[in-house]
């Protein structure tokens, strides 16, 4: 199943990085919480594993585990975010402030690239999942303002208002890119599927094109099996 190969690779992808997070920020001693972000980067690695054994077979088990990739990793960022901001304003510090603000955005913007690229999808269940996702920061921003009112003094000491306005363009980008990118792949699979569906048999010394439901004529081939039942029976249906 493709959803499964293609969460093999993010799992993968995700807890290799996480691993030059952590060693990065145990060295500078910059985690907000280094057993929590061990314990994410553990479980990605263990995900990891659990998909490449091939444990998780049917789709619903699949859509679990991404939702819970993703999920896991939106909250974490959000946390260490709001931490690390916060701990910026209380030193008065509206230079980093901002830059705080900024690389948080960017986090983000890079998850949601990364699901649209990988994770096959409907453009509308594309949208429903990565909607929240861009809003995570702006709504973390502002339960910081609303929590700690002195956040807008600190930033307003170095144009924050304006200067923020560009990361936030291209957080909102990359979910037109990551919902329009999903939207046009799903539709070049289909239309793969159908075009895989036609094949050319020739009869009497001519080449007749016709359907046949994906078989081949004349006998069947041999079947491919992934050794996991769903996914054998659904190899054919474009609902990854």
């Amino acid at each position: 199943m493709l959803l499964q190969t293609r969460l093999r690779a993010v799992a993968l992808i995700f807890f290799v990085a996480g691993i030059v997070f952590v060693i990065r920020d145990l060295l500078d001693q910059s985690s907000v919480s280094p057993v929590v972000e061990i314990a994410l980067v553990a479980g990605l690695g263990f995900t990891a594993a659990l998909l490449w054994s091939g444990r998780f077979c049917t789709l619903i088990q699949l859509r679990v585990v991404e939702l819970a990739i993703f999920g896991s990793i939106a909250a974490f960022l959000a946390a260490q975010d709001y931490h690390l901001v916060y701990a910026e304003v209380i030193q008065g510090n509206g230079g980093l402030v901002l830059g705080r603000s900024v690389h948080a955005l960017l986090h983000y913007a890079v998850l949601v690239a990364a699901y649209g690229i990988f994770i096959p999808n409907t453009w509308q269940r594309a949208a429903v999942l990565i909607g929240p996702m861009a809003l995570t920061p702006l709504a973390t921003g502002l339960l910081l303002n609303g929590l700690h009112p002195e956040f807008l003094e600190v930033a307003s000491e170095v144009g924050f208002a304006a200067r923020i306005t560009d990361p936030i363009l291209l957080l909102m980008a990359s979910v037109v890119i990551a919902v329009y990118g999903t939207h046009v792949i799903h539709q070049f699979r289909s239309e793969a599927f159908d075009t895989r569906d036609m094949e050319v048999v020739p009869i009497q010394g001519e080449d007749r094109c016709r359907r046949n439901g994906g078989g081949v004529v004349g006998g069947a081939p041999p079947a491919v099996t992934t050794g996991c039942p769903e996914a054998d029976s659904s190899r054919s249906a474009v609902s990854w």
